[in-house]
């Protein structure tokens, strides 16, 4: 159970990264989720946050393709729930939620191209989960809907490329695997 909750906390952050951008003219609006799923040898999991932060450097008015500003975007890993409080004081705990309270991506580059109801977003930058960080790809479907952005879109991941090792528990009896889909419907807007 622990490693699941390693697992999804750490992946959590990728899809909020697709949603957000640096402090700009629009910002991640409450009703924002970021997800986490995976499964072990024995069931599949899930953990949520509905508080993901950050901006994004460009207007409601986006062009019809072309590069975009960046993007930040910050998970509190304490607002990661799983649905089981055991699961999710393990995933802080695996997260190493002490010294490295968030998940922060930086989207250096965001490519924008027309698509059939709005745009496909791809954010490129660098993902920090538990003090390690790697260049990661997120694409993003959005649209206007309502006065704002809103980015969703699932990305695979796999928990080894920031260090951490697929959790096992109850002496090896379960094991959760190492690819992980991080999941997000993320709102903007100024």
């Amino acid at each position: 159970m622990r490693g699941r909750i390693a697992v999804l906390g750490a992946l959590a952050a990728v899809p909020a990264v697709v949603a957000a951008a640096v402090p700009g003219e629009l910002a991640v609006q409450p009703g924002s989720r970021v997800w986490v799923a995976g499964e072990s040898n024995t069931s599949s999991f899930r953990c949520e946050s509905a508080a993901p932060s950050g901006g994004a450097a460009a207007g409601l008015d986006l062009p019809r393709a072309g590069t975009v500003g960046r993007a930040e975007i910050v998970v509190p890993v304490s607002t990661l729930a799983c649905g089981v409080q055991t699961m999710d004081e393990h995933l802080r705990d695996a997260l190493r939620a002490g010294t490295s309270p968030d998940i922060r991506f930086a989207a250096r580059r965001v490519r924008l191209a027309p698509a059939r109801d709005g745009w496909t977003a791809t954010l490129e930058g660098p993902l920090s989960i538990a003090g390690q960080t790697r260049p990661v790809r997120v694409v993003a479907a959005v649209t206007r809907e309502n006065g704002q952005l809103r980015a969703r879109g699932a990305t695979p991941l796999r928990i080894t490329r920031w260090g951490i090792a697929p959790p096992t528990l109850m002496k090896r009896e379960v094991v959760v695997r190492p690819a992980v889909t991080v999941g997000f419907d993320v709102l903007l807007k100024p």
